[in-house]
């Protein structure tokens, strides 16, 4: 079952936080009203960074803190499926996120997408598909203030490009999907012709690599 595509905002997103397992510096998601986060704290986690205090502060009551009660090997991981479950039947086209860096979860993850239950596992808080999508949407709004791209040069939108793609997140791995998203930043404002001249003089200054199978790297990103 593929995220691509997804409109989120119809249904509820809820973000599972597996926090002995991972604990980011801050969850922003200011004027969301579509996501619910949910943090799960291990018996002897009693202290949360200040820095993911304050980030949560706005969220109010779309945050809620599960303690565990006594310990045992996984005993966080049997909660976390246990209120998948519970929230899945009450809100049965809500999308699960689960924010872990433990793949022990990848089984019951992909029982769960076989019980038409949408949940994903992600290591950080960009690759939350519905964040991400915000943040490239931005950064298109953003750039596209800046460059008349109709008239501008192949140096100006490769400057462009650079600031777009400083995330890796944001990076196609092929020609096709390169050009794609190009399409998508610059918009009706380049036609293929010029796309296509942007990506080939993108390889010509290292911008890009384009190898076996059309793969593309990123070097002069990194």
């Amino acid at each position: 079952m593929s995220q691509e595509g997804i409109n989120y905002g119809l249904v509820m997103n809820y973000i599972f936080l597996d926090f002995e397992n991972l604990q980011p510096e801050e969850i922003n998601l200011v004027g969301r009203e579509d996501f619910e986060i949910w943090i799960f704290l291990g018996e002897n986690q009693r202290k949360i960074s200040i820095e993911l205090v304050k980030s949560l502060q706005p969220l109010g009551n779309q945050v809620k803190y599960i303690s565990m009660h006594g310990s045992g090997k996984n005993a966080l991981d049997f909660h976390i499926a246990f209120y998948i479950g519970e929230v899945s039947q009450k809100k049965p086209d809500a999308f699960f996120h689960l924010l872990s860096r433990d793949s022990g979860f990848d089984p019951l993850i992909a029982h769960l997408r076989d019980k038409q239950i949408r949940c994903y596992r992600c290591e950080r808080v960009d690759d939350i598909l519905p964040i991400r999508l915000t943040k490239q949407k931005q950064a298109r709004q953003g750039v596209s203030k800046e460059v008349d791209y109709h008239n501008a040069t192949t140096s100006q939108l490769a400057q462009t490009f650079k600031k777009f793609f400083q995330s890796k997140t944001n990076r196609p791995k092929s020609i096709t999907a390169l050009e794609n998203v190009c399409r998508n930043i610059y918009g009706c404002q380049l036609d293929g012709e010029k796309i296509k001249r942007l990506i080939q003089s993108l390889q010509t200054t290292d911008y890009i690599v384009v190898g076996e199978n059309n793969k593309v790297t990123y070097p002069n990103l990194e």
